[in-house]
Parts: structure tokens; sequence; C-alpha cells
């Protein structure tokens, strides 16, 4: 019995030697490690979560707000204040809706994410536009908006150490870019005397002239086609091409580049393609290309109409015979009527030859002899308030006749087209024919060297329609003005291109 106790202790020693090779309970040591390690990470990843999403929601509102800034910048009057309010949340005519972004993971609730500064440029990386210059909204292009800071609280992090919350802003640039597509590669400087105004009444007749001089206001000039490099985008046929073109496929973006020289005699070819007069030696193919307008009246009779008429007569008279559209009166006319100055528009800059460049719209009184020479009637006094641009429309649709009775068949084309000896087609319906567009630029506020080919920054396209063939001498184009082209107004001429730049 003595010996028990010593025994108990052998045992106990002998038990306590075998404790570094017993593996018993090891797991529940590794297991409580593990999950603290596990509960960190998974802490520290819904705080970098929170961070995350905060910085995506406020990249979202900085984008949301940049792209309805840059919706704004038309180049038009007061482009850069109704650019500022879109981005900062507030209505304007072309945003419904004001730029909010709701932050969930904010610390101070469910607010709205605030843009504390919009800037102005008119190129990427330039200086910022200074917004109390009127100016300046003729050129701001890209907006930069930067939202308020706003934070997360750390949940983890805290407990650790960290800090107790994380804060940060967003920067966006947008901006607007217009596409100009299916346009004539031809530019004006703004004729208006304050320049950048150009804005006249539906109706009046402009002279569309290159003068030789870039500077002039009224000056009328020619555009490079892009998509040409080098002297062949200069060349006579490129030109005829793009001019002659029932829709030029070519696009400018922004920028125009200045043709220099002038180009009178292919400028009138290209232009006459639209009456059914086309140059000699033309091909089968390049008349169907360039098909002309239907109803042009040109007042120039073929010489021989029942062998050729493509053959026009050499010196045309429009005093006699068949009659374009009257100009206006301001202009001499070409039914041999005298120029009458007091019609004329001041407020558009002369000519460079000091005649004056547009008329006031007033036509009317000089209609009776192009309604008694083209159809044997009288100028009915019911359509004396039409443009020319509406009367060929009722003449091309049928509906001229819910006016008047001819007594003699109009004389369009039927003494022979040009267009239908050469072709076997009938001429197409295409009331757009005898459309052209004209790039207006300020270069009164923006002078540029035009011998330099130095580009033109123009959003402004006016809209012309062409009233009678090209025969004078140094190529002046009569056209009437239908109206300025507008953003997705359904014609596909003018688009915005309104994209993020980071």
């Amino acid at each position: 019995m003595k010996t028990e106790p010593w025994k108990r202790l052998h045992r106990g020693l002998g038990r306590l030697g075998r404790l570094p090779a017993d593996s018993r309970g090891n797991l529940l040591v590794f297991t409580t490690l593990t999950i603290a390690g596990l509960v960190g990470i998974s802490g520290l990843a819904l705080d970098l979560q929170r961070v995350m999403a905060l910085n995506s929601e406020l990249q979202n509102a900085a984008d949301a707000a940049a792209l309805a800034g840059a919706k704004e910048l038309n180049r038009l009057s007061n482009a850069m204040s109704r650019a500022q309010q879109a981005a900062t949340g507030n209505t304007t005519a072309t945003l419904t809706n004001a730029v909010v972004n709701n932050q969930r993971f904010a610390s101070t609730g469910f607010g709205d994410v605030q843009i504390t500064d919009v800037r102005f440029f008119e190129t990427l990386g330039g200086a910022a536009l200074d917004t109390t210059k009127a100016a300046n909204d003729t050129v701001a292009q890209f907006v930069e908006v930067t939202t308020g800071t706003s934070s997360v609280l750390n949940r983890f992090l805290q407990l650790v150490g960290g800090p107790n919350s994380y804060a940060t802003a967003a920067v966006a640039v947008a901006g607007n870019t217009l596409v100009a597509c299916k346009v004539t590669p031809l530019m004006m400087c703004d004729p208006s005397t304050g320049g950048g105004t150009f804005n006249p009444k539906v109706g009046q007749q402009f002279i569309l002239l290159d003068q030789g001089d870039w500077q002039q206001p009224g000056n009328f000039g020619l555009l490079e086609n892009p998509l040409i490099q080098g002297s062949e985008s200069n060349g006579a046929p490129a030109m005829v091409n793009m001019i002659a073109s029932p829709q030029p496929n070519i696009c400018w973006v922004s920028e125009l580049e200045p043709q220099t020289g002038g180009m009178a005699g292919p400028v009138a070819n290209a232009v006459n393609v639209r009456f059914d007069m086309y140059p000699s030696g033309w091909k089968t193919d390049q008349v169907q290309a360039w098909y002309p307008a239907p109803k042009s009246i040109r007042g120039i009779p073929p010489k021989n109409a029942t062998k050729n008429p493509c053959q026009l007569e050499n010196n045309p008279d429009y005093t006699t015979g068949p009659q374009p559209l009257p100009r206006d009166l301001c202009f001499a006319g070409i039914d041999g009527s005298a120029a009458n100055t007091s019609q004329c528009d001041n407020t558009q800059a002369s000519l460079k030859t000091g005649s004056y460049m547009a008329g006031n719209g007033n036509w009317w009184s000089r209609a009776e002899k192009y309604f008694q020479s083209n159809y044997g009637v009288n100028a009915p006094a019911t359509l004396s308030g039409k443009t020319r641009y509406e009367l060929w429309q009722m003449e091309v649709s049928g509906t001229i006749l819910n006016y008047i009775t001819p007594t003699k068949t109009p004389p369009d084309f039927t003494a022979g087209s040009c267009y239908q000896e050469t072709t076997g087609k009938t001429v197409p319906v295409d009331l757009t024919r005898r459309i052209i567009y004209v790039a207006i630029a300020d270069c009164k506020n923006n002078p540029f060297n035009g011998s330099s080919g130095q580009p033109i920054s123009t959003t402004r396209y006016a809209k012309f329609f062409i009233t009678e063939p090209v025969i004078n001498p140094d190529g002046r184009i009569f056209a009437e003005f239908v109206g300025m082209a507008e953003v997705n107004d359904g014609s596909g001429v003018l688009n915005e291109l309104v994209q993020l730049y980071r």
C-alpha cells in the first residue's frame, strides 16, 4: 500500500513525457485563429466594398453631370450658363430631369451628390475659359465637373486603430462635337454686321460669291474634302464631285479646312447639273450619278432639242423664252428689270464690289413675267406670300394647278432632258436636289488665314435653295435662304457627338 503514490507519480511523469507527441486538441487552436483571421479579412473587405461603392456612385454622378452639361454646349448664346445649370442638377430646355445620384453608402444618409465645380475648355488640356465672356460660348466644347467630397465609415479599420472614415470625390470631362454630314463643301464668312449673328428672314435671296478675300464678310468659299489628303482634295474633279453629288458621302467634325484658290468654273458646273446642264464630255455614269432636280426651269433652251438637248444656246437671253424664278428686287432682274437698292438688306455686309449681297425677300412683283412666260397665265395673287422654294415645291407636286390653269406646257425639260437622253431614266423626284448647306463662319471674331489652310470652327450651317443656273462669268450663285440647319431636325445633316473623355 505504501508504494501506490510512487506508482501514480511514475505514471504521471510518463504521460508528461509523451505530451509533445500528443496532437489531440490542436484543431481547436487552429480553428480559433482561422476564424479570427477570416473575421478580420471580412471586415476589411466590407470596408473596401463600401469605399468602392462610394467611388462608383460619385463617378457615375460626375459622368452624368458632365454629359448633361456637354449636351448644352451648342456654341450658341449662354451655352456655358445652360451647361452649368444642367450639370449642377437644374432643368433646362434640353434637360428635363435634374442630375442626382443617391448615395446608399454615405455616412450622412441618403443625400444627393453635389457638383461643386464646373469648368469649360475649348480644347482638352487647354486653359479653362472665362465664363463671364460671352464670346467663349461659341468655342466652349468640353466641360469638367467635380463632385463634392463624400465619406463612408470604416467599420472594421477603426477597431484595429485605422481611420474612422474614408473621404473621396470624383471628376469627369465630357465634350460636345458637332458632326455635319451630307453637306456641300461650301462656307461663308458671316455677313452680319456684328459677326456670329447670322439669322436672316426665310425667303431672302443672297449672292454667294468667291471674292478672293477670306476676311471679307459674306465671302463664299470652298472646303477641302476631309477624306482626301494633299493636292487631290483641291482638284477641280474632286470639288465638282462633292458639290454636284446629291448627298456627299463625307462628314465634317467640328473643324473645317478652307480650300485655297478660286474655282468659279467647276463650281458653276457642279451647281448647274441640278438644272439638267452638264459639262461637255461627261459620260453616262457621271450624268446618272448626278441627276437634275425635277421641274427645274433653267431658262436656257438647248440648241437642238430633237437631237441633242445637252447642247445649250451659246448666248442665253433670260428676257425672252423660259424664265427662271425671279430675283429679289434688290438685284438686277433676269427679266431685264433694274436693281432697287432700297429693297436690299443693309444689315448684311455688302459684297467687296460695293453691291449688296442680300435682298429683303421681296420678289413677287416680278412674278408676272415668270407665270406669263412659263404657264401663259397671270400671276395668282393667292400665291403672293409664298417663297420661291415653296412655289417650286408646288410645281413639283402639281398642287400649283389648284391655283392656275396653264394655257401652255411649262418648259421644264419639255424641249428634251439631257439626263433622260443620256441615261434613259426618268428624273428622280428629289426635293433636296436644289438645296445646299453652307457653313457660316464667324470670321470677324475668329479671324484666320485662308492661304494657310488653318482650321475653322463652326457649328452653324445655313440652308439655301438655288433659284437659277450659274451663268455669270464670276460664278455667283443666287440662292434663297430657307433656314438654319438644326441638330436632329430630321435631315440627318447636323448631329451632336456627346461623349466622356475622362
